[in-house]
């Protein structure tokens, strides 16, 4: 009779480093956004939050506010106060990088 392993993984085989937490790969994928946002347009201190949101897509496809567990890219931003300011007028949203 044949029996099967109970062994685990190969303890000798080399440990890949724990993968990056998504919350904080979202922070820095805004900041850059903002920042390349603000370079691309040295006048507007304020950008369209929508223009923000596609410009993260863009740079990261996989990019998805809902599946970090907000229910707007609104909400995603405001839980980043301490790099961006969310304004929210009438329809307009409004964002800019905090200095």
């Amino acid at each position: 009779t044949t029996v099967a392993s109970t062994a685990g993984p190969d303890a000798t085989a080399p440990i890949d480093e724990a993968p990056e937490d998504p919350q904080e790969t979202a922070t820095r994928l805004l900041e850059r956004a903002l920042r390349l946002g603000h370079d691309k347009d040295d006048d507007a201190e304020w950008l369209h939050s929508s223009a923000v949101k596609t410009h993260m897509r863009r740079m990261d496809p996989s990019f998805s506010e809902k599946a970090l567990g907000y229910r707007s890219f609104s909400d995603f931003v405001k839980a980043r106060e301490s790099i961006a300011e969310l304004e929210e007028t009438g329809h307009g949203r409004l964002v800019r990088l905090r200095e």
